[in-house]
C-alpha cells in the first residue's frame, strides 16, 4: 500500500483468497423502464462450493467517489440473489459470506470481491459474486506486534511518517497498523507471496483513512515480480472501518 498526502491516520487489515468461478467483468444490457439518469445492478452471492447464500450483505461503493459518498448497500434474498438501482457510474462490490454488522466468526474474514464493475446510464448489469477460498497471509490482521521477514516489509524511501501496530480501535483480531503524520509523506507498506498457483485471487482489506488533501493519494495495489502494478484501488476518506478488494491474475509470477 502506498500513500501521498496528508493524512490524520491510516489503519489496515488485509486477507487474500483464491476466487473460483465467477466471471469478471459484469455484462450490460439495456434495462426495460431504469431512470435513464441510473443503472440496475443485480446478481448472486454464492458461497466457495457455489451454494446461495441468503440474507447477506452486498456492499457497492463507485470508485470515484470521496469522503463517504458514493455508498450503497443490499441484502440478498432467500435464494441469495440481490439487485439494487444505483446512478451510473463503475463500482467496487463487496460480498458479506458472513453478518457484516455483527462480524459473525469468520476467522480469515474472507469477502467476494468484483472490482471494477461498469454500470452506464439505463443499462442493467449481471455480476454475480462468489466468496473466495482463503489462503494463508502471514501476519495478515497484524496479530504480531512486529512485522518479521516472512510477512510484512516497509519499502525503502517511506519517510516522514509514524506507525503502529497497535491493539485500539481494531475491527477483528488483536490488532491494526496505524501510520499518522501532519506533514506531506510518502510510504509503502507490503509483502511478497509465493507458490501461488495460477489463478485469479481477491485481495480483501479493511481500511479507515483520516482526513486528506483533494490531490493527494492513497492505493491499494498488487504487482507481479518485476515489479509492474497488475491492479491498484484507490481508497478514501473515512471515517469508519469500510471494505476494499482487488482481484488480479496470477500466472507463474509472485505477487
Amino acid at each position: 500500500m502506498k500513500k501521498k498526502f496528508i493524512s490524520k491516520l491510516l489503519a489496515l487489515a488485509m486477507s487474500v483468497s483464491l476466487l473460483s468461478g465467477v466471471s469478471q467483468p459484469a455484462l450490460a444490457e439495456a434495462a426495460d423502464g431504469a431512470d435513464a439518469q441510473n443503472a440496475t445492478i443485480s446478481g448472486t452471492l454464492l458461497a466457495a462450493d457455489g451454494t446461495a447464500l441468503a440474507n447477506k450483505t452486498v456492499t457497492l461503493r463507485e470508485r470515484s467517489a470521496k469522503d463517504g459518498e458514493g455508498r450503497y448497500t443490499v441484502t440478498t434474498d432467500a435464494q441469495g440473489k440481490y439487485s439494487k438501482e444505483v446512478p451510473a457510474g463503475v463500482y467496487q462490490m463487496i460480498g458479506y459470506p458472513y453478518d457484516a454488522a455483527l462480524k459473525e466468526a469468520n476467522p480469515k474474514n474472507v469477502r467476494a470481491v468484483a472490482q471494477l464493475v461498469t454500470a452506464d446510464s439505463g443499462t442493467q448489469v449481471e455480476q454475480d459474486l462468489q466468496v473466495p477460498v482463503p489462503i494463508e497471509v502471514p501476519n495478515g490482521e497484524f496479530d504480531n506486534n512486529d512485522f518479521s521477514a516472512s510477512d510484512w516489509n516497509v519499502a525503502e524511501g517511506s519517510t516522514g511518517v509514524v506507525q503502529k501496530v497497535e491493539a485500539k480501535n481494531t475491527y477483528s483480531g488483536k490488532n491494526r497498523f496505524r501510520i499518522w503524520t501532519s506533514s506531506d509523506f510518502e510510504f509503502d507498506v507490503y509483502q511478497t507471496l509465493t507458490d501461488l498457483k495460477a489463478g485469479t485471487y481477491a485481495i480483501s482489506f479493511m481500511v479507515m483513512a483520516g482526513t486528506f488533501g483533494e490531490n493527494d493519494v492513497i492505493y491499494a495495489y498488487a504487482k507481479d515480480a518485476q515489479g509492474k502494478i497488475l491492479v491498484q484501488e484507490n481508497i478514501v476518506a473515512t471515517a469508519a472501518w469500510e471494505a476494499a478488494g482487488l482481484t488480479v491474475e496470477v500466472g507463474d509470477s509472485p505477487v
